[in-house]
């Protein structure tokens, strides 16, 4: 397996990653030869960490990516086949790209791998195939209060990342802090751009 060090996790700007300048990520290129690609990664307590596939491609094509998390026990913990180009930012051109979010409430060693439909290898699970690329986003995201929000994001913003206040409306506009940081936009400002409708209106 391919141990993913804690120094790999960076913050710099990227049209691929959801939140990239806020949430400390890494990018690894994989795919060639035909197999299944493992990789072992030491997770922070209350970090969910999220694992996106992007640009899996194959002949031309893309190719089915799978995404399977393990414990060092062996123990299956969450996986993900198909996904939403929509999630993680950009990258993704076909619905066959894996996306997967986990929240691990302990520190640890754990096992992300990617692979691919439909023959089996010998871990038991499909072969990415011999042509296949793909790139493999990781990103953190720590979230000590349990309300889906990026500490970082919070503090960057003005908001407690000390509670639980993803349903408050910090600037007023009929979005919650939550639904702001989903749609990316800031929970202090009810207008972004000031033509007097506000976003929560615009995004309808």
């Amino acid at each position: 397996a391919q141990t993913i060090s804690a120094n790999a996790f960076q913050l710099s700007a990227s049209n691929d990653i959801q939140y990239a300048n806020f949430l400390p990520h890494v990018t690894i290129n994989g795919g060639q030869p035909s197999g299944e690609d493992f990789y072992r990664i030491s997770v922070k307590a209350d970090t969910t960490y999220i694992f996106d596939v992007d640009y899996g491609d194959n002949s031309g094509g893309s190719f089915d990516s799978y995404l399977t998390l393990y414990d060092t026990e062996g123990n299956h913990l969450d996986s993900n086949n198909n996904s939403d180009t929509a999630n993680g930012a950009g990258g993704s051109f076909s619905g066959y790209d894996a996306y997967l979010v986990y929240r691990f409430d302990s520190a640890g060693e754990y096992f992300i791998v990617v692979s691919g439909c439909c023959s089996k290898g010998p871990g038991g699970l499909g072969l990415i195939p011999d042509d296949a690329t793909y790139k493999l986003q990781i990103s953190q995201s720590i979230d000590a209060d349990y309300d889906n929000m990026d500490d970082n994001w919070e503090s960057r913003f003005g908001l407690n990342a000390q509670i639980n206040d993803a349903n408050d409306d910090a600037d007023g506009d009929g979005w919650s802090n939550a639904e702001e940081y989903e749609n990316g936009s800031n929970p202090q400002v009810a207008d972004r751009d000031n033509d007097g409708i506000p976003d929560n209106r615009e995004a309808e």
